[in-house]
């Protein structure tokens, strides 16, 4: 017989915790946040995620101080972000960029992202070299397969022989022993 996670759920917080717990939350109101609550409740036994959720299902969250969100870390000198932002301005490409400062593409792009949401720059700087999947296609540079196999096409393109097939008969072209066109007609007859 298979136990029932409801009744196997054993719970975290004892009533005495839950109740010591409320008792310091609102006695302390809004002064320390989850992870202070928890390093000085009950010798450090929880989290301050478990903290957490025990307060937000006893509805004590507004007795609970904020956690200050920590101070962004610069990455960039001031003297970086000037030379950063003229070569942006004089149309550099992000390589260019990147080769100036020292820096990886990566960094230059994710850069350029935060300059442009605080509107120092119009636009990310262009690539001079992008990886993105080229837009030729590969069974068209092929030219005329009428007197290839798949399989020589499949080789040809890096493909498999299935995926060749498909694109065959989507395409209605005939291979040396493939007849895509009829497979065409027929399916869409």
């Amino acid at each position: 017989e298979v136990e029932l996670a409801s009744t196997a759920h054993t719970r975290a917080f004892s009533p005495d915790e839950e109740s010591t717990l409320s008792n310091f939350v609102e006695g302390n109101s809004g002064q320390f946040t989850y992870a202070e609550i928890a390093d000085s409740f009950a010798d450090g036994k929880y989290s301050a995620k478990s903290i957490q959720g025990k307060i937000l299902s006893m509805e004590l969250t507004s007795h609970v101080k904020p956690t200050e969100k920590p101070a962004s870390i610069r990455t960039y000198s001031p003297a970086e972000e000037e030379t950063f932002l003229d070569l942006v301005a004089d149309g550099s490409f992000v390589e260019d960029i990147a080769e100036a400062l020292g820096r990886p593409v990566n960094s230059i792009r994710g850069k350029a992202l935060s300059f442009l949401r605080t509107g120092e720059i119009d636009s990310i700087p262009p690539q001079r070299e992008t990886k993105a999947a080229s837009s030729v296609d590969p069974l068209t540079a092929l030219g005329d397969v009428s007197d290839m196999s798949v399989e020589e096409i499949a080789d040809e393109i890096g493909k498999t022989e299935r995926g060749v097939k498909t694109m065959l008969t989507r395409r209605g072209l005939v291979a040396a022993d493939y007849d895509g066109a009829a497979r065409k007609e027929k399916a869409s007859s």
